[in-house]
């Protein structure tokens, strides 16, 4: 497949036609728009998809999606597995992939804003992207974990949007965090620190994610994150790992997204 550039309205529309149930990997490009500006925006998005010819009406104006693009729109809807990649690195670089497994072949999305720009590529060159960059993590200490209630962190954050970041820290200290966590996680909230989240979808389970993790990590400290649910209030479980850990985490998922089973 050759390289191909589509924003997400055009994709979602692409799967309209194609009387595709579900997208994976691709957000719903109408979705924070009213009922009216949906149906107009729609109408625009389908013109100028006929207007360069990908898609086409016939003689009972019924518009269907040109066969070039056919197999585009299964590669995001029918794929086997998709993985979504999200990373942010201390210096405020950022990063969002998607990956198809779809008949035994890989593509990868990168988003540009609200372009996707989607391609065939290598499996090893997926997996070595995903891998591209190391953590220095250095002295674990064990046994460290901190749960947190996401109510305490969207305050947290907050506070440091307004320029507060020693309040913020206080409110991070109150709910359960160390010093030395607590820094940590303060520098995440100021994304000074690198990020790392991966989804695994399965369109075969009825929820269809099948596995997913986070880490975070500053001053060469690496968290892996994930949500947990203590007195009944929704919060993230912090626990500190080791780089070697963190890498056969990702390991792990992208090998589960490769295989073809």
């Amino acid at each position: 497949m050759r390289r191909m550039q589509f924003t997400a309205q055009e994709l979602y529309i692409l799967a309209a036609y194609s009387e595709k149930k579900k997208m994976y990997g691709i957000p719903d490009g109408f979705a924070w728009l009213s009922v009216e500006e949906a149906a107009s925006t729609r109408q625009q998005v389908s013109d100028t998809l006929l207007n360069g010819g990908i898609l086409s009406m016939n003689f009972d104006g019924k518009i269907s999606v040109v066969p070039e693009y056919q197999e585009l729109v299964s590669i995001y809807c029918d794929c086997k597995r998709c993985l979504t990649v999200n990373r942010q690195s201390s210096d405020g670089d950022a990063e969002n992939l998607i990956y198809w497994n779809y008949n035994g072949q890989v593509f990868q999305a990168e988003a540009e804003g609200d372009q996707y720009c989607l391609q065939e590529i290598k499996t090893t060159d997926a997996a070595a992207r995903i891998f591209a960059e190391s953590w220095c993590s250095i002295d674990v200490h064990d046994d460290t974990e901190f749960i947190i209630p996401q109510i305490a962190l969207k305050k947290a954050k907050r506070t440091v949007a307004r320029g507060d970041s020693e309040n913020a820290k206080r409110i991070l200290r109150q709910n359960g965090a160390d010093e030395r966590t607590a820094t940590v996680l303060l520098d995440g909230l100021q994304e000074k620190a690198n990020y790392l989240r991966l989804l695994l979808m399965n369109p075969k389970l009825d929820n269809c994610e099948e596995a997913e993790e986070s880490w975070l990590n500053s001053r060469r400290i690496t968290f892996s994150m994930h949500k947990t649910e203590v007195n009944f209030r929704t919060c993230t479980c912090f626990t500190e790992v080791s780089e070697k850990d963190a890498r056969r985490g990702v390991r792990e998922i992208v090998e589960s997204f490769l295989m073809n089973e």
